[in-house]
């Protein structure tokens, strides 16, 4: 009988060794990316190659890298964009603790009087004892239960990270517009005044020579219209410049009254269009946000079936102790 318990024993142990090896539940592959390797001849101005993402630094601004990174800091969403990111990555911790051993140390002390009917003649009716111990338990992944569930959670983490590059992406582009709207504000504006300033000119000489009898009112007239026409451009600039200094101020989260907006190095040089470098299309694609979410998300998913499948098999799990019972090891 020993023989033949002994022998039943070695295929259960290949079983069990061949077992630890599988994962139920389907193993997730990536969508297929049925492209073509580009759209067409590429624009000027736009390259296939690794795209940067820090993009604002190509404009060579630190007044619009500082802004930039006020705003990232400040703004809610993402904080609670990163929050969430925070949040899937102590779950995937979590889901990793399910490779190692669970438990830890256990101490306990007990005394007992016994009655005299449970106690011999002469016996000793109270009892102590004591344990100080450590414990563990381990859960054989023969289903890979635990590696689906790991497997869930980094998708999951890499899902909430995609979320959060959106919403940076989404502040860092209207910190940059609203920026490059307030520049070009304010250089219309210097334009004005220097036109403002040259019309002022023409209509004094106008008007000096109309004192002296070598121009009629008419001219004068005409140039006093010429000056206001320019004039009359002023007010308008100066409300989109506030506009674009109010929204700034929101978006790095300042009340418009206490934010000042920081100077622009000086330049004579016109702003120089940039080669922007988009990759290839699939990437392109690839790297859209919601799209690399919801492709994260759909790995989540597909190793959740996994972990439902393997709930559905039995648990094995070893339990050890080692430690002093009463004195005894």
């Amino acid at each position: 009988m020993r023989r033949l318990h002994h022998s039943s024993l070695l295929p259960l142990g290949a079983a069990m060794l061949l077992a630890g090896c599988v994962s139920v539940g389907p193993n997730y592959s990536p969508p297929s990316r049925a492209l073509p390797s580009s759209f067409g001849e590429t624009p000027a101005g736009i390259r296939p190659e690794a795209v940067e993402a820090a993009w604002w630094r190509a404009f060579d601004e630190p007044a619009l890298d500082a802004l930039i990174g006020r705003a990232l800091a400040a703004n809610h969403d993402v904080g609670i964009a990163a929050a969430r990111v925070e949040e899937a990555r102590a779950l995937l911790g979590e889901a990793r603790q399910g490779y190692l051993p669970q438990g830890g140390p256990a101490a306990s002390y007990e005394r007992r009087r016994s009655s005299e009917i449970e106690t011999s003649t002469g016996g000793r009716r109270e009892t102590e004892s004591y344990r100080a111990a450590v414990d563990a338990s381990w859960e054989m992944d023969l289903f890979g239960r635990v590696r689906r569930s790991t497997e869930a959670a980094a998708a999951e983490a890499g899902s909430r990270e995609a979320l959060l590059r959106g919403v940076q992406t989404g502040v860092a582009a209207e910190v940059a517009a609203t920026w490059f709207e307030l520049r070009g504000v304010e250089a219309e504006l210097a334009v004005v005044d220097e036109i403002s300033s040259s019309q002022r000119e023409s209509l004094r000489v106008v008007e000096r020579l109309q004192a002296a009898g070598s121009a009629t009112e008419f001219d004068r007239l005409r140039a006093e219209v010429l000056l206001r026409n320019v004039e009359v451009a002023a007010p308008e600039l100066e409300r989109r410049r506030v506009a674009a200094i109010n929204a700034l101020a929101v978006l790095v989260g300042e009340t418009p009254q206490t934010f000042r907006p920081p100077h622009a190095a000086a330049s004579s040089e016109a702003l120089a269009l940039q080669t922007i470098a988009v990759g290839e299309p699939a990437e392109l694609l690839a790297r859209r946000p919601d799209v690399a979410a919801a492709e994260r998300r759909l790995a989540a998913a597909t190793a959740r079936i996994g972990v439902a499948t393997a709930d559905l098999y039995p648990q094995v799990q070893l339990q050890g102790s080692i430690g002093l019972l009463s004195g005894s090891l």
